[in-house]
């Protein structure tokens, strides 16, 4: 486990001290993309670098991003944050870091690392979270299963929709957590942008509409392979080695000749819905009592 107090004055510099910890699916991308704008932040260069992850855990889930080199190396990894010594935040997102029990260990190794980091949670609609999140599966070729079947809740969706189990591991290390609902996000960002701002003890962050454009939407298709061992293939070390090596055009063209577009399942949500805020409903009322936050009133009321 890296410690702060090992690292050289330089690496000290350059440990970031902000985190977007999740949830996936509920803006990180674009929330990332915003408050890398202000002066006194320095955005990680790369999104999503999960170098709190453990490693084996990561490339059992996540092969590709287990093998860039920011994932498993303190020097790649500072290196995203270069110039960022000479601002007061240096800011990384990776939700891979709310997603227990997939990932263990996270909150203990970003507290050994940078002990005065601040925290924000991003919370969104957790009906709407989980739908989305496996869409994202599937079109990652991860899910297999169609949506009924696929929206249990012993299933990695679930648990990564109950926020107050993931932010519970973060509470006893960390003294401030800022929990954002990506509603709020949505419809009133400018306002969001100066509660958080507030809390970070900044200026005010002045973005235009089309800074403020929503990024990394979940799309309104999904894929299937074309070939049995296709995601086979992607799964493996020696295609993830390649791939790196090969012009973007070249990779679109086999990602073309190996998956089809196709039109999301239209089976019926309605049932899953309702499936899905019974059993979210209690732990949201749960989420808002340890967190003096009215997420139960803006999502089911």
């Amino acid at each position: 486990m890296i410690r702060y107090e090992a690292l050289s004055p330089g690496q000290q510099a350059l440990m970031p001290n902000l985190f977007l910890i999740g949830a996936g699916k509920c803006g990180t991308t674009s929330l990332h993309a915003y408050l890398g704008q202000h002066p006194e932040i320095t955005g990680a260069r790369v999104k999503e670098p999960s170098f709190f992850t453990d490693k084996a855990e990561l490339a059992r889930r996540q092969l590709m991003e287990a093998m860039r080199p920011e994932a498993n190396e303190l020097d790649a990894f500072l290196a995203l944050f270069a110039g960022g010594e000479r601002t007061r935040y240096r800011m990384e997102s990776s939700p891979t870091y709310t997603n227990y029990p997939v990932f263990t260990g996270v909150p203990e190794r970003i507290a050994a690392a940078s002990p005065r980091a601040r925290l924000i949670y991003l919370v969104r609609n957790p009906v709407d979270r989980t739908i989305s999140n496996y869409w994202h599966s599937r079109r990652q070729l991860a899910e297999p299963l169609p949506l009924r079947d696929a929206l249990r809740p012993d299933t990695i969706y679930f648990h990564y929709s109950d926020y107050k189990a993931q932010l519970d591991r973060s509470r006893a290390l960390f003294d401030d957590i800022i929990i954002v609902a990506s509603e709020e996000m949505r419809d009133a960002p400018q306002a969001t942008l100066r509660r958080i701002t507030d809390r970070l003890g900044l200026a005010p962050l002045e973005l235009d509409a089309d800074a403020l454009r929503e990024r990394n939407r979940t799309a309104a298709t999904t894929r299937q392979p074309r070939f049995p061992l296709v995601r086979r293939l992607r799964d493996t070390r020696a295609w993830n080695r390649v791939r790196d090596r090969l012009p973007q055009g070249t990779l679109e063209t086999i990602r073309a000749l190996a998956v089809r577009q196709v039109p999301r399942d239209s089976a019926d949500e309605a049932e899953v819905r309702r499936m899905l805020r019974d059993h979210f409903a209690p732990m949201v009322r749960a989420f808002d009592d340890a967190s003096a936050t009215r997420l139960y009133a803006i999502w089911f009321a």
